[in-house]
């Protein structure tokens, strides 16, 4: 989520905390049309017969390397905006600390201000989120 904190902003997170995580992504597939090819490797959602061989027999569990995975400009901007506009909080358990933002699926609650700041990091989540991206 963006520094700037909004009694909007927790109505928001408090209304979308109820939905089910199902009923969130579903809810954010409806976004602006984007080339989600684009944010990805050149070829990445062409090979999905050649690496399904190698998911399937990798050990010891069912995984695969994607190396390139999304074009590097967009990643940069992602980072970029991570680093100067996000705020995380601290958490922590009994065996660990960590710093978490807002959920992706969240993006669309904030206000238009704040989402004109985020334009990587709401690209990028358009295209994990798209049709295209999950029938990969």
């Amino acid at each position: 989520m963006v520094a700037v904190e909004s009694d909007n902003k927790r109505a928001v997170s408090r209304a979308d905390a109820t939905l089910t995580k199902k009923a969130r992504v579903d809810e954010t597939v409806v976004t602006s049309a984007i080339d989600a090819r684009a944010c990805f490797h050149a070829s990445l959602l062409d090979e999905a017969d050649s690496l399904a061989p190698v998911f399937a027999s990798a050990m010891p569990f069912s995984h695969c390397c994607i190396t390139p995975f999304c074009n590097e400009t967009l990643l940069q901007g992602v980072r970029q905006e991570m680093l100067e506009r996000l705020h995380f909080t601290q958490k922590e358990t009994d065996i660990f600390k960590y710093h978490q933002s807002g959920d992706l699926a969240n993006l669309d609650g904030l206000p238009e201000d704040e989402k004109r700041q985020l334009p990587s990091l709401q690209k990028l989540r358009d295209a994990i989120y798209s049709q295209e991206f999950r029938d990969f």
